[in-house]
C-alpha cells in the first residue's frame, strides 16, 4: 500500500512536470496511468459503502464496465502507436477509477477479504516469531 502510494506520487509529480513543460507522449500517459492506479485503492475504500447500496446495480456495473473497457482499448492502441493524442493522459488517469466504479457492488466483499488476509498475515507473523 505504501509502495504503491509512493510510486503513484512520483508518477504524478513526473506527469505534472511534463504537463507543465508541454511534453506529450507515452511517458506522460504511463505516468498518469500509474498515478491513477495509486488513487484507485483509496477511492475503492471510500466508495465501497455507497456503491453497494445502489438500487440499479446491473445497469451501474454495465455502463462503467463498458466505459472502462473503451478507455483501456483506447490506451492500448495509443500506447502501441508512436504518438498519443492530447487527451490520452487524462483517459489514462481516470481508467483505474472507472474499473473501481465498475466493481462497485463487489467492493465490500473485497474489503472483507482484504481485512481477512491482513488479519491472517498478522497472525502468521506472530506465530513465526
Amino acid at each position: 500500500m505504501v509502495v504503491s502510494s509512493m510510486v503513484g506520487a512520483i508518477a504524478a509529480g513526473i506527469a505534472i512536470v511534463m504537463w507543465f513543460f508541454k511534453k506529450k507522449g507515452r511517458t506522460l500517459t504511463v505516468c498518469c496511468l500509474l498515478a491513477g492506479f495509486a488513487v484507485a485503492w483509496p477511492l475503492s475504500q471510500a466508495l465501497a459503502g455507497p456503491l453497494t447500496a445502489l438500487d440499479q446495480i446491473a445497469a451501474w456495473v454495465t455502463v462503467n464496465l463498458l466505459l472502462a473497457a473503451a478507455a483501456s482499448t483506447w490506451l492500448f492502441f495509443q500506447l502501441k502507436e508512436k504518438g498519443t493524442k492530447a487527451f490520452t493522459p487524462w483517459v489514462a488517469l481516470i481508467t483505474p477509477a472507472l474499473f473501481v466504479l465498475a466493481a462497485g457492488p463487489f467492493l465490500l466483499p473485497l474489503d472483507l477479504v482484504s481485512n481477512a488476509t491482513t488479519q491472517l498475515e498478522s497472525g502468521l507473523s506472530t506465530v513465526s516469531r
